[in-house]
């Protein structure tokens, strides 16, 4: 197995040589053991308005909102705690601002806009993100969801008052009325010892639903109706509550400062040899030695292949909390810090990340890296993250990132029929093997699990990017939406419930056989398997702005038969008739499908009546 760390090293070698026995005394982690991907992030409660300031009548924390997306600025609000909401009026339109201020900031929230609605989010009450219903919005400009908007100078000649927009690279926006989750890494401007400003504000990074739309874009000052004047290292996040309607939930952010472990007095020993594990150094000699400024293998070795490598030196920590390391390593190493063992990384060859966490006091620490690889490309990466301490390479005081690549997009061209494509499909950090891609002609395409009989994701736009299919021998096969897509409930199909109200989902999935597919006339698939004694055939096909996926039976017994769509926190029934899955998407049902809890989830299920139904997704 392997483990993970956080520190940056980065290496690329090749190699050769002998073997060894393995070093019995290596402490190896249990498989069972989880690390997170991350430090934790600092909750909003949202139990009351306490954490902002001053708030006008427009604004109230409510348990859940709909809205109908037909309806301009329609939202409604359910009594209870967890959603900040915002209804505007002639008498209420106040803005909302955080008691917390912050410099550099990294923060996670979902918002939902109605139709026609319009907000903001102020970075230091200065820098604005734009929130807008940008809906099936072509070519997004600075002011549709999540354009950095534009500054604005009233002394500047007529036509260029207005500069520095930056619109979204795509536009990743979802149906009004559901929720959009926003990612962003906010970095502050600086200041000289005599406050002067030495550097511009810079969104680092914003993800929308997902998907990268802002990268690297500087702010010389604050935009358009910014909420406090000139520039701060601090300064609280505000929301604009003036323009329309809005609801946001699941705040969530972490507060950095500049301090950062210091790398020191790192010396390294090269060893000659072909190793497929991490070997037991104190039975071999060094063919190298030395002292070096950092991690990185190409300056302790000429070699290209066949070597393993020990890098021993000292980290000096300033702020006292938990460090989170991570490794990225080709073939595989340990990381101890004080003779402790942090991360391990090894297993079968080839590229391994893992994790692992640890208390640090203020002071000077021992560090300690091992390192082999057997053949192929040899790779460290090193990075960490701690309190107050974005995610970076050990020695640097740059964020880490892998946010794009130099190679370019291979996209699928376009084809006036369906295009089916086979390979992987990552489900959140499943990897589905066992799939089916359908690249439509109109945008609206889908994958679909054989393995499950289940539609599990759709999307809007480009088809998608080929590139982990083809390139670097296409190791990993899978596809990759260019655009926002949505995960739907895997087996999402068939089963017999004796009793509607304790009858648990089944997860025997003995009566299930795949068959294969068929192709109709359109050049589209239809899904056959055996359920039973009854044969089902299953086809989806885009709809307009929605997708519908229509079942059809033959043979075997409708009695207690029913069709499960979706599962997830919360399903809600919403006035228009639709059904909201978790804000997420909405599903327009067969006219008897009930709603039921199961432990802390609930479920949309059809009850069968009829040997063909159908039922629709919109996002």
């Amino acid at each position: 197995m392997r483990t993970i760390l956080a520190i940056h090293l980065t290496l690329v070698l090749l190699l050769l040589g002998c073997r060894q026995d393995r070093d019995a005394s290596v402490r190896e982690i249990s498989e069972n053991d989880e690390v997170e991907s991350s430090l934790a992030f600092t909750v909003l409660p949202l139990d009351d308005l306490s954490n902002f300031r001053a708030v006008g009548a427009n604004w109230s924390v409510v348990q859940s909102v709909s809205c109908d997306y037909q309806k301009e600025h329609n939202i409604q609000g359910i009594p209870g705690t967890g959603v900040l909401l915002n209804k505007p009026g002639p008498d209420a339109m106040d803005n909302i601002a955080t008691q917390f201020e912050h410099g550099d900031l990294e923060i996670q929230f979902e918002v939902m806009l109605p139709k026609g609605s319009n907000s903001g989010v102020y970075f230091q009450g200065r820098y604005e993100i734009q929130l807008f219903d940008s809906w099936k919005k072509e070519n997004p400009t600075f002011t549709d969801l999540g354009g950095i908007y534009q500054r604005w100078d009233e002394s500047r000649p007529e036509g260029s008052k207005g500069f520095e927009g930056v619109a979204p690279r795509i536009n990743a926006s979802k149906t009004p009325g559901l929720w959009e989750h926003f990612h962003v890494l906010f970095r502050a401007p600086r200041f000289d010892e005599n406050g002067q400003k030495i550097e511009n504000a810079k969104f680092e990074f914003v993800r929308l639903n997902g998907m990268l739309i802002q990268q690297d874009i500087e702010v010389s000052g604050p935009t358009r109706a910014h909420q406090l004047e000139g520039e701060a290292a601090l300064g609280p996040l505000f929301i604009q509550g003036d323009h329309g309607p809005v609801a946001f939930r699941n705040i969530k952010y972490k507060s950095y400062h500049h301090d950062t472990l210091i790398l020191s007095d790192l010396n390294y020993q090269v060893f000659e040899g072909k190793y497929d594990f991490i070997p037991n150094f104190d039975t071999l000699i060094a063919t190298a030695s030395g002292v070096v400024n950092d991690i990185d293998l190409t300056s302790i070795t000429s070699l290209s292949e066949g070597f393993c490598a020990i890098l021993e030196g000292s980290i000096t920590v300033q702020q006292a909390g938990d460090y989170l390391f991570e490794t990225r390593i080709d073939d595989g190493g340990d990381l101890y810090i004080d003779s402790i063992l942090v991360v391990h990384n090894e297993g079968e060859p080839g590229m391994g990340t893992e994790r692992g966490k640890i208390f640090l006091t203020e002071g000077t620490h021992g560090l300690k890296i091992t390192y082999y690889q057997e053949v192929w490309n040899a790779t460290l990466e090193l990075n960490y993250e701690g309190p107050g301490i974005y995610k970076r390479s050990l020695g640097s005081t740059t964020a880490f990132r892998r946010d794009h690549s130099d190679s370019q997009p291979l996209l699928l061209p376009p084809s006036p029929d369906p295009t089916l494509l086979r390979g992987f499909v990552m489900y959140g950090d499943e990897k589905l093997t066992h799939t089916i891609s359908i690249a439509e002609p109109a945008g609206t395409h889908y994958s679909y699990d054989l393995a499950t009989a289940s539609l599990v994701k759709a999307w809007k736009g480009p088809f998608g990017d080929l590139s982990n299919m083809w390139r670097g021998r296409g190791h990993s096969q899978t596809h990759e939406p260019t655009v926002a897509s949505i995960l739907l409930t895997k087996n999402s199909r068939l089963a017999r419930l004796s009793d509607i109200e304790e009858s648990p989902w089944p997860v025997d999935e003995g009566n299930w056989v795949y068959k294969g597919y068929a192709i109709d006339g359109q050049q589209r698939p239809i899904f056959l398997y055996d359920f039973g004694a009854m044969e089902m055939k299953d086809q989806i096909i885009p709809d307009g702005d929605q997708l519908r996926r229509t079942i059809s039976l033959v043979g075997g017994d409708l009695n207690n038969l029913y069709f499960r769509i979706a599962r997830t926190r919360q399903v809600q029934k919403l006035p228009n008739g639709l059904f909201s899955i978790d804000g997420e998407y909405y599903i327009t049902a067969p006219k008897d499908a009930l709603v039921r809890s199961q432990g802390d989830e609930q479920e949309l299920l059809y009850p069968i009546s009829d040997s063909k139904f159908s039922y629709s997704i919109l996002w």
